[in-house]
């Protein structure tokens, strides 16, 4: 029996396990903590259900076992949101609703969003608040459990251009086998790939600008990844770096055994647990190796991840930032530098908690090139962190501007950290002081928002406000945080705010918060190094100290 820790107390996957074969599943839902499960296992695996399909959904195992290959079709059921933030100066606004399963956004502009819907494969548009008609791209993909449309990213925004200038949207799927959506569960299709892909944006003709429609053209693979045996742990996030190369994490794929997973005497590394990166224009050639020069282990910027559903560039330092899954305790917020090995499977969570680990006996180093550290965060108790993005932004007061935002799936919480001087930790202390969120500890403000369903993604949007991602019941929403008593009705005034704070910002002169404010400012001083010099100085010192 397995019961999966992302899943909430009020839903439990039982799966009976044959060499990664689900040969039935049974999906509890909406049971009070108190209920008993008593009814013999027997029962279930004859196919009787002599209980209230309210309580049980029962699969039929015949349906399942086409060429013992068909997978669980995991349902994710969430209680309606209703967020709350606690600060009585801010205040959560909806800003769509009727999403089905989203998983990531980004966005095109301000009130211009993109957002990539799991299990269809398609990537809606909302504008101003106003879910379009027509997705700009609908694509196939095996959707089991975690596998389906993951992650998005855009090109030439916030300063990640191409050399031709062209703006560019990535997308990370798993891409079907058989060119229908969900065909690995139901008819048992093996995934063609867990798959990165490159879109030319090419715009609509409307009589309005406004409601122009814009489509994605000109698919270019540039990742071609393992899909099997799957179906959890694919990953999702992708990032454009300082560098301007795309990055993107994958998991285990239930389970490689590769000294990615630090397995000593295991196969080299196949492209699973990693931080992965390539050029916008998929030159696997051109990216300097951190544990290897050899490709493609030249792509591995990090590696040892179990499982990660959020990532991001701290936009004052450019260092990178992801989430991590615990099995069953002791989920991760990581700093990942350059060779990071984040300890899987030998270790999740702090390495002094772990029983009989030797850090230098027993994980793989790549010969010196791979450094296990911490986590900066955990949470002794899975809560599934998934989104996150840094606040390089006043809009909602100074005292969070900069600070690093994280939100999770499990119970919809947002979390919020200051980071410290040099921006490498967390500015935790109390019960937190030893980077654990243990049972009984005092959260403080660290939770800075409940009630948000299940949170997918949380991004910084160009108005200086914080977006969350969410859904529940299989229907999804983006809430939008703000100052209260701000009147969102018109967006000309969010424009002329915003303005108004940077006015502002600039008439009181040197401002010791706005660190970001500061690198721009200096970004045109040739005697400063740029965030993309930056990153690539740490990758040759890491690279050069072996």
């Amino acid at each position: 029996m397995h019961v999966r820790s992302i899943l909430p107390e009020w839903e439990i996957l039982i799966v009976n396990n044959l060499e990664y074969k689900r040969l039935f599943v049974v999906s509890i839902k909406y049971l009070p903590k108190s209920f008993s499960f008593t009814i013999p296992l027997t029962l279930l695996l004859s196919g009787l259900l002599l209980v209230s399909p309210l309580a049980f959904t029962f699969v039929d195992p015949t349906a399942l076992l086409r060429g013992a290959a068909a997978q669980e079709h995991v349902l994710h059921n969430r209680p309606p949101p209703s967020p709350d933030i606690n600060d009585p100066n801010l205040q959560v606004e909806e800003v769509v609703e009727g999403l089905e399963l989203p998983t990531s956004m980004a966005f095109l502009g301000e009130n211009d969003i993109l957002v990539t819907e799991k299990d269809s494969g398609r990537v809606q548009r909302i504008v101003d608040g106003e879910l379009q008609e027509e997705p700009v791209i609908d694509v196939q993909v095996a959707n089991n459990d975690e596998r389906g449309l993951l992650g998005i990213d855009i090109s030439n925004t916030n300063g990640t251009g191409t050399a031709n200038n062209e703006q560019y949207v990535f997308l990370y799927f798993t891409e079907s086998g058989g060119g229908a959506d969900g065909d690995d569960w139901s008819e048992g299709i093996s995934p063609a790939g867990t798959r990165l892909y490159r879109y030319n944006i090419v715009p609509g003709i409307a009589e309005d600008d406004n409601d122009a429609q814009v489509q994605l053209t000109n698919e270019t693979l540039l990742l071609d990844l393992p899909a099997t045996p799957g179906p959890r742990y694919h990953g999702g996030p992708v990032a454009i770096g300082p560098d301007n190369n795309v990055y993107v994490v994958i998991g285990t794929l239930d389970h490689h055994e590769t000294q990615a997973q630090n397995f000593e005497d295991a196969p080299r590394p196949d492209g699973t647990s990693g931080v992965m990166r390539i050029t916008q224009e998929g030159e696997a050639e051109d990216i300097q190796g951190v544990i290897s020069d050899e490709n493609p282990l030249n792509l591995y910027y990090a590696y040892g991840m179990r499982q990660s559903f959020g990532m991001e560039f701290d936009p004052v330092t450019g260092n990178l930032w992801d989430t991590e899954n615990g099995p069953d305790q002791y989920d991760e917020l990581n700093l990942v530098e350059p060779g990071f090995n984040s300890g899987w499977r030998d270790v999740s969570g702090l390495a002094e908690r772990a029983s009989d680990l030797n850090i230098e006996e027993d994980l793989v180093d790549f010969d010196g090139k791979g450094k296990y550290s911490d986590p900066e965060f955990t949470w002794q108790q899975t809560v599934a962190p998934t989104g996150l993005d840094f606040l390089d932004s006043s809009a909602l007061g100074a005292a969070y501007q900069n600070d690093l935002f994280v939100g999770d799936y499990n119970n919809g919480n947002l979390y919020h950290f200051d980071l410290n001087e040099n921006r490498t930790q967390l500015v935790l202390g109390g019960s937190l002081a030893d980077r654990a969120l243990d049972p009984g500890d005092e959260v403080g403000d660290t939770l800075f928002g409940t009630g948000f369903g299940g949170i997918t993604d949380v991004k910084v949007g160009p108005d200086g406000y914080l977006y969350v991602l969410t859904f529940q019941d299989e229907n999804g929403s983006i809430f939008r945080i703000v100052p209260e008593g701000l009147d969102t009705d018109d967006t000309d005034d969010d424009t002329d705010e915003a303005e108004a704070v940077e006015e502002t910002a600039d008439d009181t002169g040197a401002d010791d918060t706005d660190e970001a404010e500061a690198v721009e400012e200096t970004a045109d001083d040739t005697s400063v190094p740029t965030l993309a010099q930056i990153l690539a100085e740490r990758i040759t010192r890491n690279t050069l100290n072996q």
